[in-house]
């Protein structure tokens, strides 16, 4: 069952968002009771999981989109989805990262999960956190 605080916002997908999408979901997990070693872990999957939107998601388009965040402390866990409504995930040729996004969030999260966007189109990742102590 979620308790409060929770949220559900709407950004648009441009390198400007990152930090604000961010903060309002360290000042989550924060005031839920995580531990600053947990709130970096956050941070930086959080990060990570919106450049990869903001990137990725809209390439083949001529404005942003945008990245739908929802947070909210379920059951001891911090669960956070970004969804875009972009391309999907399809391999880029011209791709600046170098893929370690995936893997990183991977490390930092108790578990994550790719799917389908909403109504089938983009990209949703789901993660989520242990509140109690930091990933060993």
């Amino acid at each position: 069952m979620a308790t409060d605080p929770a949220f559900d916002f709407e950004f648009r997908a441009e390198p400007a968002s990152i930090p604000t999408i961010r903060q309002s979901v360290v000042a989550l997990a924060r005031r839920s009771g995580a531990s600053p070693e947990r709130c970096t872990d956050v941070a930086i999957a959080v990060s990570e999981a919106a450049t990869n939107a903001v990137v990725h998601a809209y390439i083949e388009a001529e404005e942003p989109g945008t990245l739908r965040v929802t947070a909210a402390v379920v059951d001891g866990e911090l669960q956070v989805t970004i969804v875009d409504h972009g391309r999907g995930m399809l391999p880029r040729a011209d791709s600046p990262g170098l893929g370690l996004g995936m893997p990183l969030i991977s490390d930092l999260t108790t578990s994550f999960e790719v799917a389908d966007g909403d109504g089938h189109r983009g990209t949703a990742l789901r993660m989520n956190f242990a509140l109690d102590s930091p990933i060993a």
